[in-house]
């Protein structure tokens, strides 16, 4: 998709921004975790300029979940697109945040780095202090809801975007439910292999 040094660019498959930004944002289920694999940052210019759009468009920002990379992948595999993609997630993170905060109004702060690898089937049923550590933390989903409920009391949104947070919160909420269930009654992870 365009961005700001390239900003007649057309979006893969010729989809417009509205479109890219009613599968990433507009729509009420949508909750953005972009890939920002690129090393140059051109994944992150894109995704701030989509930002920048509902913010001009719509009259609110995109809010991002995190960001996602496949550097551990990389480690893993070395393909050779792997010289480009494999931003890692402090990285890829820099990148979002510098371009979100070129402008005020799509500022903001990112929760989660996350990135992906393969898991070997030996780690399936490992279980270490760090892990039961981050178990009985506050999960970040309700920094999430509480920024849904504080954008749904924007006094200058749409009724349409304002809807549009209202599903997100609701859905959120939905998560936090799901994540507090699991939490009491965890799946049995040794089932898998016997």
């Amino acid at each position: 998709c365009p961005y700001e040094d390239e900003p007649n660019w057309v979006c893969n498959n010729n989809w417009e921004l509205e479109d890219v930004w009613y599968v990433s944002w507009g729509a009420p289920s949508a909750l953005p975790l972009p890939l920002i694999y690129l090393v140059d940052g051109v994944h992150a210019k894109q995704w701030a300029f989509i930002s920048q759009y509902s913010l001009e468009h719509h009259g609110f920002r995109m809010n991002f979940t995190g960001v996602f990379t496949q550097s551990y992948f990389c480690v893993q595999f070395n393909w050779p697109s792997c010289a480009r993609t494999n931003n890692t997630p402090e990285d890829a993170y820099a990148q979002l945040t510098a371009e979100l905060n070129k402008i005020p109004g799509t500022a903001q702060h990112i929760r989660w780095k996350t990135d992906i690898r393969w898991i070997h089937e030996h780690e399936i049923s490992e279980l270490d202090s760090t892990s039961v550590q981050r178990w009985n933390t506050p999960h970040p989903i309700y920094a999430q809801i509480d920024n849904f409920r504080k954008g749904i009391e924007s006094p200058n949104l749409s009724s349409v975007l304002q809807s549009s947070l209202q599903s997100k919160l609701n859905i959120s909420e939905s998560i936090a439910a799901m994540i507090e269930s699991s939490r009491k009654n965890p799946a049995s992870k040794n089932s898998l292999f016997d």
